[in-house]
């Protein structure tokens, strides 16, 4: 019979050595390995036919007596699938001892290969344990010698197979949206230092600012700071609609709004780098919160607004300056024709 010692805590301290690395990507091979857990030895023949009638390859079996054997044998090599015999009388679902016990103490320890419960007679408590612990359950009256037998490998194998897929597509789909969230962190943190560096640029405009600002002339030099923060506020919030509007309809029929937000910027004297941490405040406050995909996809309409703005701001700015270098040069006068017809009768100054 079973082994008489108690496997308590031996099963669950080796438990945690059964699988040091998981077999999550290995697929039941052509000749799947059935591990065969009862306290007599099967019948191979009854066994071996059944699995064969059921499609699959001739498996390669091994038979172990007792729950520690089994333990052992599961931490010195992987099986496809685990049959454990469950005796029509007494209860053991709360025995450590028991099936029930070796499988809590497999599944605790990491295994997830598929595991097959034969019996003859099933409690409704042995059911629900059967259950909770993920196993299949086969009740036949014939037990291992039923023909039946195989197909319900079969298709535990399969079971486990599709769980194994499940989770490797679980994890790629995981992997690839934290890949997408530090794409678009990236990319943020990139328009952050670009804003940087051109705030680092030597501008005329903005030395002739910081003059003006630390000239006697200027009475509060922080009244125009402020007034200018609360500008830039009044721009975040008008800012922040035009994007949201943006990323949900497309440049199609904004253009005239994107054109008058970069009037508005160039009205209020507004250099590019404000403008563009303007737009990076209101991107961050946009993607927060949002999944992984959806960021991506509203940094990359936000970049497209961007472009799309800077591309105003640099055509009104080039209009700008023609227009100042025009009157800054000045007029230029020609000498006046002699429309009398008398030669030699100069108008022009002199």
């Amino acid at each position: 019979m079973f082994d008489s010692q108690s496997i308590t805590g031996s099963t669950l301290a080796g438990a945690g050595e059964l699988h040091p690395q998981k077999h999550t990507a290995r697929t039941f091979s052509a000749t799947p390995r059935v591990l065969c857990v009862r306290p007599t030895e099967p019948s191979w023949v009854h066994l071996t036919q059944s699995i064969h009638a059921a499609g699959l390859s001739p498996p390669r079996c091994v038979w172990v007596s007792s729950y520690r054997d089994a333990v052992s044998r599961l931490r010195e090599e992987p099986f496809d699938c685990i049959l454990v015999d469950v005796p029509a009388t007494g209860s053991f679902v709360r025995d450590d001892n028991g099936p029930f016990g070796l499988i809590r103490a497999l599944r605790t320890g990491g295994c997830e290969e598929p595991i097959v419960m034969v019996g003859r007679l099933f409690a409704d408590a042995e059911w629900t344990a059967a259950s909770e612990a993920d196993c299949d359950v086969f009740v036949s009256a014939r037990g291992w010698d039923s023909p039946v037998l195989g197909s319900i490998i079969k298709r535990a194998l399969l079971r486990g197979e599709l769980v194994r897929e499940n989770a490797r597509l679980s994890a790629a789909h995981n992997r690839r949206l934290v890949r997408d969230r530090d794409e678009s962190e990236q990319l943020l943190a990139h328009q952050r230092q670009l804003i940087a560096e051109l705030e680092a640029l030597p501008s005329g405009a903005a030395e002739r600012g910081r003059e003006s600002s630390t000239s006697p002339d200027e009475a509060v030099p922080d009244a125009a700071a402020s007034r200018r923060e609360n500008q830039n506020h009044g721009f975040i919030d008008r800012y922040s609609g035009l994007l949201r509007s943006y990323v949900l309809m497309g440049s199609g029929s904004l253009a005239s709004d994107i054109a008058e937000m970069a009037d508005c910027f160039v009205a209020a004297s507004l250099p590019p780098p404000e403008a563009l941490q303007i737009h990076l405040m209101c991107v961050e406050k946009l993607v927060k919160g949002l999944g992984n995909r959806s960021a991506r996809h509203v940094v990359s309409r936000a970049d497209l607004l961007a472009i799309e703005l800077m591309t105003h701001l640099a055509n009104r700015s080039q209009r700008a300056s023609a227009g100042e270098s025009s009157v800054t040069s000045g007029p230029v006068f020609q000498p006046l024709r002699n429309v009398t017809g008398s030669a030699g009768i100069d108008l022009s100054e002199k």
